[in-house]
């Protein structure tokens, strides 16, 4: 077994902070169920089994978020990544969603980022959330921060491009 394979998935079972998440290309991640994924390496033949906590266990702190400075963009940078990230991809597998639909999703979420929608949508950017939260230290308040700070990025891509302005902007921003 790929030792940094191991090593990896052990961060994850205990949800311990501030560790690097380093990995090669050829490694992913599959969700065989909620919360518990599947660790995949090209060329192995292993996979390794990781269940993550709940986003209410993984909060820490109560830092308030703030996005004006470099130091404080790159260190929101994963959270906002990770929302965004799992918009996108929801977004190319249903393309008949809409600017208002993830807006009404984040809104949702806005106001209580853990609890259960019925949303595909809300439950991949709550997975999302909870790997990122794994690897990194936010607060409840960062959270919610982030997701106002993308509600507005999507208000503002809406009214100059439309009704998938900013689902435009995601796909192209790579």
């Amino acid at each position: 077994m790929d030792k940094e394979l191991e090593y990896i998935a052990d961060q994850l079972k205990h949800s311990n902070k501030n560790y690097i998440f380093r990995t090669r290309t050829d490694t992913y991640l599959t969700e065989k169920e909620d919360g518990l994924y599947i660790m995949h390496t090209q060329g192995k033949k292993k996979e390794i089994e990781f269940r993550i906590k709940e986003l209410r266990e993984l909060y820490e702190g109560d830092g308030v978020f703030k996005f004006q400075s470099d130091d404080e963009i790159d260190h929101y940078l994963p959270l906002m990544e990770s929302i965004k990230s799992a918009i996108d991809v929801f977004y190319d597998n249903n393309r008949d969603l809409k600017d208002k639909n993830v807006k009404f999703i984040l809104e949702m979420l806005k106001q209580n980022p853990e609890a259960r929608f019925g949303s595909e949508l809300a439950h991949q950017i709550q997975n999302n959330l909870r790997l990122c939260l794994s690897f990194n230290t936010y607060s409840k308040k960062e959270v919610t921060g982030a997701i106002k700070r993308i509600i507005q990025s999507v208000e503002d891509h809406h009214r100059l491009e439309g009704s998938r302005g900013y689902l435009d902007f995601l796909q192209n921003r790579l």
